[in-house]
């Protein structure tokens, strides 16, 4: 009995599962079989021995496809007598009829067809899938795009927002800015012409006598500094009745007047004040005029003498004695400088520390703003900007010396009352080989 050759299981395996190359695979052993010299047909027979089947084509097929696979069963092959004649290797058995080659070859094309009908579904099922999976693809694709696109247009909407709301403060600010100074000009406005009206006023009694003048500036003195300690005890209604009543210029503008009242009042005693080279360091070297001095690099061969001291130092002129006395010193950039007034005894050989016990009250420039209102190194200073013209304001029967920031016109200290016994003499201290300290020469 002929078995049937299964090419491949149309139930109880999923052959869709299989790859293109398997299918080859059998097509290429169906072929080869059929193609055998065109005689012989595939037959299968559980109870055949090996002595039945013809051992030159035994030899031919199992070096074939089929051996590789172990598709094709082995059995006994004879030639068709419709085919022509027979070979001589194939005399020594039977041949089956052409007509049961014919059908089994019908039976394999059926199977063939099978395998093609088999395969165009898969092939459709294939394509199918792919054009499902392309299309959602495309939809996550174009669903991410439009997720992207919102998003940003979000982020572009939230930054347009706030650049305008950054815009609008900026220029919010800016009319603030703008009003703000419009108002600081008004104020410095109305504060110029108040003390240009005081000024006036002074400049109106100028020709009176110097007593005189003082006792007037010293009553205005009097009245503004009054004004000033009255407001800060009393409360804010307190203080605009006395603001009616003293006038209505506001707090600020009254310091100003304060001031500028006290600055041109030292001005008033301004003193022609110069060096006196007998006294000075021999390695300071002072101008022709003797208004200005700086630290030499090496000794000018200056004659030692008792008055001359060994520290970088020099005394200036008139000797004073009594009465008020101003004047002014610059230091520019200066990194070092002292100066004020000493008794004109103060020690000038071998070393000592200034300081008001010692006979120097001074200020100056060393290690920050100090002034010697103690012993050395004195008491530090804040200024509220870099003293570039220092100003000395002397009231000897007062005993009193203030020193002033003639930049901004403030106070820099002012030293404790003090009798001073002897005659006092200006005095200059500097380090600098760079920067000149220099007397200043003030108008009346």
């Amino acid at each position: 009995m002929m078995a049937e050759i299964s090419l491949l299981p149309r139930s109880g395996s999923d052959h869709k599962t299989g790859s293109p190359s398997l299918v080859n695979s059998f097509l290429m052993k169906i072929t080869w079989h059929i193609g055998c010299r065109g005689h012989f047909a595939f037959m299968a027979d559980a109870g055949d021995s090996d002595s039945n089947a013809c051992s030159v084509s035994r030899n031919k097929l199992g070096s074939g496809p089929g051996k590789e696979g172990g598709d094709v069963a082995e059995g006994p092959l004879t030639a068709s007598r419709d085919t022509g004649p027979v070979p001589q290797d194939h005399t020594s058995h039977s041949a089956l009829p052409s007509s049961d080659v014919l059908e089994e070859k019908k039976r394999i094309d059926v199977h063939l067809k099978n395998l093609k009908m088999d395969l165009m579904e898969e092939l459709k099922g294939f394509q199918d899938e792919e054009s499902l999976q392309a299309a959602e693809l495309e939809l996550k694709v174009q669903h991410q795009r439009d997720r992207i696109i919102c998003e940003f247009e979000e982020l572009r909407l939230y930054l347009e927002k706030e650049k305008m709301r950054v815009l609008s403060r900026l220029e919010g600010e800016k009319e603030e800015i703008l009003k703000m100074r419009l108002e600081k000009a008004v104020q410095l406005e109305e504060k110029r012409s108040s003390v240009q009206r005081l000024i006036t006023g002074m400049e109106e009694k100028h020709p009176q006598p110097g007593v005189d003048l003082e006792k007037d500036m010293q009553r205005a003195l009097r009245r503004f500094q009054t004004l000033k300690d009255m407001k800060q005890r009393l409360g804010s209604k307190e203080q605009a009745k006395i603001l009616r009543y003293f006038g209505e210029e506001s707090a600020e503008i009254q310091e100003s007047i304060i001031e500028s009242l006290e600055w041109r009042r030292c001005c008033l005693f301004a003193d022609g004040v110069v060096l006196d080279p007998d006294s000075a360091h021999p390695n300071l070297s002072l101008s022709e005029d003797r208004r200005s001095v700086i630290m030499g690099s090496a000794a000018l061969g200056l004659p030692d003498s008792p008055e001359r001291f060994d520290a970088p130092c020099v005394l200036g002129f008139p000797r004073l004695t009594s009465g008020i006395h101003y004047w002014e010193v610059e230091v520019g950039e200066m990194r070092e400088w002292i100066l004020g007034v000493c008794y004109e005894s103060v020690r000038r050989k071998g070393v000592f520390e200034p300081s008001p016990e010692n006979g120097v009250w001074a200020v100056g420039l060393w290690d920050g703003y100090r002034a010697l209102t103690t012993a050395y190194p004195g008491t530090p200073l804040s200024p509220r900007q870099r003293p570039r013209v220092v100003g000395v304001f002397l009231n000897f029967e007062a005993g009193s010396l203030t020193f002033y920031n003639v930049g901004d016109r403030c106070q820099l200290v002012t030293f404790p009352p003090t009798s001073f016994s002897q005659p006092l003499r200006p005095y200059f201290c500097t380090w600098d080989t760079v920067t000149p300290l220099r007397v200043h020469m003030i108008e009346k």
